[in-house]
């Protein structure tokens, strides 16, 4: 804005000094001739302001504001090779008016791009590289290099290159560097993981040739990779293939897992079970040999009982017995006569002869 305002401001006061001695000159020439309106101008007062504005517009040239993102390749007259060996950095300086001229050059980084797409680099058509692949595959590159001219080889490049450089030198370099690297690589390997590999190549050269010229490269970018019509259409097609593989595979796993997973249970439950019998059987075994144990503490105990109370094993004999009990069977040595069946349920009916027997027939004869 500084510098805009003064150029501004030096355009004014040359233009109302140039309009101011001209209505001058008119009016002298109307009115007093060619003469008097020539002697105007060796008037001290216009030869004082004319002294005044060259000395400030000369000074005005000889002071030099280069910005910070920028320096200056001085072009001097009084320079033996026509040119300062060094250049202007950011910051004031003067230079010799009328006899030098201060040409500015980026300091910042630039990028270059070549792309298939129209507007999207520096060429408004469609601008990128062409490379054939090892195994003769055509392939597109969509490329950004990133770069910026070194301080002090400026002086250099702006001798050899002017600002062509990025047209001339960065454009066909480029190119030429990605066309090398990709020839010695085939097209499955671009298009794999070794595409890194084919970056750091083309950028390693890139980095060596332009530092030749005063350029430093900072970073080479691959933006996109189009194969032919052929080539994409065989990767689809392997794709879709492996993909079928991976998932014929995974199907397989899934059937085996399950079937690994019934096994499993099978053998959990088959195993759960043998040791479901295996302990009913040790709790039989032990509930038998607890109850063994409780019936031999039992029968000694009765077997203590009767050999002190052996009357008890009578009680309970008969206890046992049936109450229409005909007849009973008593220890020869039993201190006790029982009641018979007849003495509780009374005399016994008489006997009947069978049916159609004859009493004189059947019955015995007297005195048998």
């Amino acid at each position: 804005m500084i510098e805009q305002t003064l150029n501004a401001l030096f355009v004014l006061l040359w233009g109302g000094f140039l309009l101011l001695l001209a209505r001058t000159l008119w009016r002298r020439l109307r009115r007093q001739g060619p003469r008097p309106a020539l002697a105007t101008l060796r008037a001290p007062a216009w030869l004082g302001s004319f002294a005044v504005l060259l000395l400030a517009t000369l000074l005005r040239a000889a002071v030099v504001f280069v910005y910070p993102q920028y320096m200056g390749v001085v072009v001097s007259v009084v320079s033996p090779q026509g040119v300062r060996p060094a250049p202007l950095m950011p910051g004031l300086h003067l230079i010799v008016p009328l006899l030098e001229q201060v040409v500015l050059y980026p300091r910042y980084w630039q990028t270059y791009t070549m792309s298939d797409r129209i507007h999207e680099g520096q060429m408004p058509a469609a601008d990128g590289i062409i490379a054939r692949t090892k195994d003769g595959q055509e392939i597109r590159l969509d490329v950004t290099l990133i770069f910026r001219l070194e301080p002090e080889n400026v002086v250099e490049v702006h001798i050899l290159w002017q600002d062509r450089y990025t047209d001339q030198w960065i454009r066909p370099a480029t190119r030429a560097f990605a066309r090398q690297a990709i020839s010695a690589y085939t097209v499955d390997e671009v298009n794999s993981e070794q595409r890194v590999q084919v970056t750091e190549s083309i950028q390693n050269q890139a980095i060596a040739r332009a530092a030749e010229n005063g350029l430093i490269v900072r970073n080479f970018l691959i933006r996109n990779i189009t194969f032919t019509e052929e080539y994409s259409r065989s990767v689809e097609e392997k794709q879709v293939a492996l993909q079928g593989e991976i998932r014929t595979q995974y199907e397989a796993r899934q059937i085996e897992n399950l079937a690994g997973g019934e096994a499993n249970r099978i053998t959990v439950i088959a195993e759960a079970e043998a040791r479901a019998v295996r302990i009913r059987a040790e709790a039989d075994a032990a509930a038998r040999v607890v109850r063994a144990r409780a019936d031999a503490e039992a029968l000694t105990l009765v077997g203590a009982a009767l050999d002190q109370q052996g009357s008890l094993l009578t009680y309970r004999y008969i206890e046992k017995l049936s109450p229409n009990i005909r007849a009973m069977l008593l220890p020869a040595n039993h201190p006790l006569i029982l009641p018979t069946p007849e003495d509780i349920a009374g005399p016994l009916p008489p006997r009947r002869p069978p049916p159609g027997a004859d009493d004189r027939g059947d019955s015995p004869p007297p005195g048998n």
